[in-house]
């Protein structure tokens, strides 16, 4: 699969104190799917408690007991083949980033795949 690209354009949500990253995901020039994802201080997160723990990726459990940085799937379309890798990029860019946590707004079995 070395053939997926990963671009991503963030943005910044001022009086939410937020960066936006949306994700496109292209494997030979062609658009296999997208995504965007909000990223939050831990305490400034303005919903808390209203993402559900199991369909939570720990990427530093290290940090589990401190505020870090999460960051909340908010849509998300892949191509099926595609997901579980396109899944490793962006969560990988996600730690590389220093986000703790990721959680999804709507269910994990709810992603929408092509």
């Amino acid at each position: 699969m070395n053939e997926l690209e990963m671009k991503i354009e963030p943005s910044f949500l001022d009086q939410d104190n937020v960066i936006v990253f949306s994700f496109d995901f292209m494997s030979f020039s062609n658009k296999i799917g997208e995504g965007v994802v909000y990223t939050y201080s831990e305490h400034n997160h303005p919903h808390p408690l209203t993402y559900n723990s199991r369909e939570c990726f720990d990427l530093m459990p290290v940090l589990k007991n401190q505020n870090g940085n999460i960051a909340v799937i908010h849509d998300l379309t892949i191509l099926e083949e595609y997901k579980e890798y396109s899944m490793k990029k962006m969560l990988h860019f996600l730690k590389i980033i220093g986000i703790s946590k990721v959680y999804f707004a709507n269910s994990i079995s709810n992603i929408a795949v092509g």
